[in-house]
């Protein structure tokens, strides 16, 4: 088998940054099929001491098949870079859609959290904590359906709790931020899910502060404002899913007997796509990036990977090929 390296792919466009690398959208030159490139820098992933959250992030991708979630068709590595070759979302994500709509009406919101709430299910089912649940790893696919995407926190449970501190701030449930010795479980995700739904509705996260050490006490500490207009049904589920304490948190399975989501005749409904979604992303065609952030797309000297050679030999098990193509 030919050895994978990203000579094989033309870089079109810069579609998203992250603290360790960038998301491109690439060609793959003999199919000229298109797929999201994330590149991830060595020596940056080296310094932060990130090898082993890069090889749980492709045990997890290989192991979580299902229409919800991003596909991975590629990996591989070079003396500079990891790479995973991702299946390419064109109608944006979450946080791009939310720039443009501010935010949602509640039965918009409704059909997003069911698409979630499905693949956070399948993912605890694997015993897999996603613990980065946010806006930008939601993608929107040609559908207007989401896949989750970004598993470099997510977590294979192999015992009864976890207990590292990681994820995105806003998001970080109270347990994960106590470091009280009982650790945590899949319930941190059904935290994430409320500040999602409430920032889908306040336009902001239900907690914010520009000071770290301000924003931990907030999330420990404060209940959440609502000083905009919200359902009682709505309100009822957001503050049940930020519940301070996890054991009075209700799980996956509880959250979808609220009445929120009375009206909901069908959950595997949406598993077939029959429901209409509330938007249809307007994509001209295969290589559009129009859905994305124009702070990334908008760049013209986007710069492509810098590479050395194509050297397996440190993390030897990362390279592989999923795809039919």
């Amino acid at each position: 088998m030919i050895k994978m390296d990203i000579k094989q792919f033309s870089m079109l466009r810069l579609i998203g940054k992250g603290a360790y690398g960038q998301v491109f959208l690439a060609k793959k030159k003999d199919t000229n099929k298109v797929y999201a490139i994330k590149t991830l820098k060595k020596k940056e992933i080296d310094k932060k001491k990130q090898a082993q959250h890069v090889m749980m992030e492709k045990t997890i991708l290989n192991q979580a098949k299902h229409q919800f979630i991003v596909s991975l068709s590629y990996t591989f590595q070079s003396d500079k870079n990891f790479y995973f070759v991702l299946e390419y979302c064109a109608g944006g994500d979450l946080f791009s859609l939310l720039r443009v709509k501010r935010k949602l009406k509640e039965e918009q919101i409704q059909f997003y959290a069911i698409l979630i709430i499905h693949a956070l299910q399948f993912l605890h089912t694997q015993k897999i904590i996603y613990r980065d649940l946010k806006p930008e790893n939601v993608l929107i696919d040609e559908k207007g359906y989401i896949k989750l995407t970004d598993f470099g926190l997510s977590k294979i449970l192999l015992q009864e709790k976890a207990d590292s501190i990681v994820g995105t701030p806003e998001y970080l449930s109270p347990e994960i931020l106590n470091q009280n010795g009982e650790g945590y479980d899949y319930k941190v995700d059904c935290w994430s899910l409320g500040c999602l739904l409430y920032e889908m509705i306040a336009e902001q996260p239900p907690f914010i502060s520009e000071k770290r050490d301000q924003l931990i006490t907030m999330i420990k500490t404060t209940q959440p404002k609502f000083n905009f207009p919200i359902s009682d049904e709505l309100k009822n589920l957001i503050v049940s899913l930020l519940q301070k304490d996890p054991k009075q948190r209700p799980s996956l399975m509880e959250v979808k007997e609220f009445p929120f989501f009375k009206n909901v005749e069908d959950w595997q409904s949406y598993l077939l796509y029959k429901v209409v979604p509330p938007f249809l992303p307007v994509i001209h065609g295969p290589e559009d990036v129009s859905n994305f952030d124009p702070e990334f797309t908008q760049q013209e000297q986007f710069g492509s990977p810098s590479d050395g050679s194509n050297s397996d030999n440190r993390f030897p098990g990362f390279s592989g090929n999923n795809s039919s193509q």
